[in-house]
């Protein structure tokens, strides 16, 4: 009642006036009457809708500002009136606010004495969200985020504020125990954030071929591309990873490269991609340890094998096949003894697929491409944007995106770079990957359809998609997916046995042992569903491990993610932070008690660095876990170092590499049953989910072809 009896009160300055008209101008604005105070016969406010004026929902452009509604003269019918009484005579609706200036739709020269004003009470700006279709630089998007979010600091003094229930620039608490709503249901909260004790834990020591790094300092983020020299990949890395039983020689990859450019269906231009950049990708790589085939090594000067430039209204799909199948029958040509040639195919986009797919029956060629080539053809893609290979410098120290796009190639190659140091000084992770008791560590996702895909897509599009990713080595260090169909919406893993099978299986091949411990890390799950999912998917593990052998009985934990809460952790003296991180907690800091249930074993741990804004730790319960003679705080010790791990990033994550691979992998599949819904369509090739023939090819479909060796999904 303060700030309505103010604002009746009020007088509007002209400094108001060149406020407000300087945050409205362009801005498209729309008349509605939610807000009247619609008055019946007897001249009484009836607390109901008012009635629908002219037009209603019509939008117009903000021109300028005008007199007070009840000052504001205009003719009608003949008859002069302000607006308050046009629209009380007219409507029934008296505003509540005339003195309030009018928002003008024209300019009044253009109108005359026509009624082009309207009561500021009654008008309501609206927004229109467009994708931005640009490329966007680093600049602009760390600009971005530079002004739309607040550091630790400042959020936390925000926060502060609210729970004293001090009122915010004049406006009441947003908060206060004086709230009849509280007081009504008995509810009081404390006027001072909670203190908690928190837990620094120790980084683990990552190892390079040539060097080994240890966070020390708790810092998170460390150099390898851009180090001087470049850290190596691991000893033996290059070499094809052979099974266990396998006897055979281990060859070494050397990779060759083919580009793949796909224009615009909307734009007509011609590529002008910078093909430096390729060359000063390749040696970054080779630089990084990873042999590739030169054209001329002292030119720096790196081999392409294809180049082909596609349009899909020009040509059809069969063209990208036929680029492939070319690309493999010559792969002979460039053989040596003792090397395995492994091609790869940088696709040069002039636009993201994702900005035009989906209308006027364009589709997402990149879908397309990483179907045909990850699964049908087997051949390794990469997928980078025309301006961004234009900005590739030739030195990686100089250039983020050459860094990322390295640790991407040397990941779906199967190149291990790093792996965290075993037999040191971080005994928590000695145990984990322990030979003799040997871990296999699973993350499960599930992608489901966009809101667009639900609603026009077809059955293959509708679909979501199951994926369930394991580490093949002891090192717990690359990964492998299996994905499967599922029923729309379904987080529920429909086809699990066959997913588990699968990753044990391949975990068995490579290291010749049964794991003794299976770990579980699930994502997607709220907590009304934490015992449903775990009784299905715990016990699902426990009967494919008796069937493979009744004696092969491993220990099962079952750790769930989350990130979906508001619970933050601020400094309480900021001396004890980075001024680069922005002042936010340390990475590897765990609060175990005070915030955590009863119910379960959980834990909060911040591990990503955030140097912008106010880093959200994530959430973990531990729902299951029957490991026995562990230390104590042994899970957010191991969760911890899992954030080390990612082949991507040479900084800590926000989540452990085996739930940042489920979610890349699953979101990987079931791009590809876009891309296999396109390629059917095309070719006129009916499909039948109902049938279970076509059910299980589009299972097999929707994985990485067998031959393809690495971690395709990152």
């Amino acid at each position: 009642m303060k700030y309505d009896a103010a604002l009746r009160a009020c007088n509007v300055s002209d400094e108001n006036l060149r406020v407000m008209t300087q945050i409205l101008t362009k801005m498209t604005l729309q008349l509605s009457t939610e807000t009247g105070d619609y008055v019946g016969e007897d001249g009484e406010v009836i607390v109901r809708p008012a009635p629908t004026i002219r037009n209603p929902g019509r939008n117009f452009k903000f021109v300028g500002l005008g007199a007070p509604a009840d000052r504001y003269y205009f003719t009608s019918d003949g008859v002069e009136l302000t607006v308050a009484d046009y629209y009380l005579q007219k409507y029934n609706i008296r505003l509540r606010y005339p003195n309030l200036p009018c928002v003008l739709k024209k300019a009044p020269e253009q109108c005359g004495n026509k009624h082009s004003a309207m009561p500021l009470e009654l008008v309501s700006y609206i927004v229109v969200p467009t994708r931005y279709g640009g490329f966007t630089m680093p600049d602009m998007r760390a600009d971005m985020i530079n002004k739309t979010t607040y550091t630790a600091q400042q959020r936390g003094k925000l926060l502060q504020h609210i729970i004293a229930q001090k009122s915010l620039s004049g406006i009441e608490p947003p908060v206060s125990n004086n709230d009849d709503y509280m007081k009504k249901h008995k509810l009081v909260m404390k006027r001072e954030p909670i203190r908690v004790k928190a837990t620094i834990l120790p980084p683990p020591t990552l190892v390079y071929g040539d060097s080994v790094f240890h966070d020390e300092h708790h810092i998170g983020e460390w150099e390898a591309v851009t180090h001087d020299p470049p850290r190596q990949v691991l000893d033996g890395a290059v070499f094809r990873r052979k099974l266990y039983k396998s006897s055979e020689q281990p060859l070494m990859k050397r990779l060759m490269g083919s580009i793949l450019l796909i224009q615009s269906p909307r734009q007509c231009r011609d590529f002008d991609y910078n093909q430096q950049g390729y060359h000063a990708i390749m040696r970054a790589i080779e630089d990084s340890g990873q042999p590739v085939l030169w054209a001329d090594e002292n030119k720096h000067s790196a081999v392409i094998q294809g180049e082909l430039q596609f349009n899909q209204n020009q040509h059809g799909i069969e063209v990208i096949e036929q680029f492939l199948q070319n690309i493999k029958s010559t792969i002979g040509e460039y053989e040596r003894d003792g090397e395995v040639i492994v091609p790869i195919v940088f696709a040069v986009f002039q636009a993201r697929a994702t900005v035009y797919s989906g209308n006027n029956n364009e589709y997402n060629d990149y879908n397309v491409l990483k179907y045909l080539a990850d699964n049908k053809y087997g051949i390794h893609t990469q997928g980078i944007l025309e301006k961004s290979l234009g900005v590739v410098g030739p030195s990686p120290k100089n250039c983020a995106l050459t860094r990322l796009m390295v640790e991407k190639v040397l990941g779906k190659v199967g190149t291990t770079h790093r792996k965290l140091e075993r037999g040191g000084a971080h005994k928590t992770w000695t145990i984990f990957t322990d030979p003799a008791k040997p871990t296999l560590v699973l993350g499960i996702d599930v992608s489901h359809p966009s809101t667009r895909d639900r609603e026009t897509g077809n059955v293959l599009q509708k679909m979501s998609a199951a994926t369930v990713v394991g580490n093949i080595d002891l090192d717990v260090t690359e990964f492998r997916a299996s994905s499967r169909i599922q029923d729309t919406g379904v987080e529920c893993l429909i086809d699990f046995s066959k997913e588990i099978d699968e990753r044990i299986g391949e975990f068995i091949d490579h290291t010749g042992k049964r794991p003794a411990h299976i770990v579980v890390y699930r994502d997607g799950l709220s907590e009304g569903d934490f015992q449903k999912y775990l009784f299905e998917e715990r016990v699902c593990i426990e009967e494919r491990c008796l069937k493979i052998d009744t004696s092969f009985q491993p220990s099962i934990t079952y750790i769930v993610v989350t990130k979906r809460h508001h619970t933050q952790f601020f400094l309480e003296d900021p001396s004890q932070g980075y001024e680069s991180q922005g002042y936010n907690v340390l990475p590897g800091t765990l609060i175990e008690d005070a915030v955590t249930t009863n119910k379960y074993y959980d834990f909060f741990l911040s591990t990503q660095i955030g140097n912008e804004g106010c880093f959200r730790p994530t959430h973990y319960y531990v729902l299951h876990d029957t490991w026995t003679g562990k230390p104590d705080s042994f899970w957010p010790t191991v969760t911890h170092a899992l954030t080390y791990n990612f082949c991507r990033s040479t900084t800590t994550v926000a989540l452990p590499a085996p739930v940042l691979y489920a979610h890349l992998a699953a979101k990987r599949a079931k791009e590809t049953l876009d891309g296999i819904n396109t390629y059917k369509s095309v070719n006129n090739i009916y499909c039948d989910l109902e049938s279970f023939g076509d059910l299980c090819e589009v299972n097999k479909d929707m994985n990485v072809n067998e031959k393809l060796e690495g971690m395709t999904f990152v």
